[in-house]
């Protein structure tokens, strides 16, 4: 476990949800969230289908920075033809 704390909005079919994960930085987080997404299942029906299309997508699809702002990326992927939205905020040293 990494000693950053980063917190992960997702907006996706019209839902927001939030999460945070300890990891070393926004990629490790990203696969933080994957793989709570799989565990706890947030998103009902969804959680498995989109923490796989996360964890495929992070090689060539890295959280992206946002310009002009320290310490936030973006993550995006398609779900059955609906767009995922995750923003990822480094939030705390711990």
């Amino acid at each position: 476990m990494g000693n950053r704390r980063f917190t992960v909005v997702c907006e996706f079919r019209g839902g927001t949800y939030v999460s945070q994960h300890f990891a070393e930085d926004e990629r490790q987080a990203a696969q933080q969230w994957a793989e709570y997404l799989k565990r706890d299942r947030p998103i009902s029906r969804a959680s498995t289908y989109l923490a796989k299309t996360v964890a495929a997508d992070l090689p060539e699809r890295p959280p992206v920075p946002l310009d002009g702002l320290s310490g936030v990326w973006c993550l995006s992927a398609l779900c059955g033809g609906d767009l995922m939205l995750a923003n990822i905020i480094h939030s705390g040293p711990s």
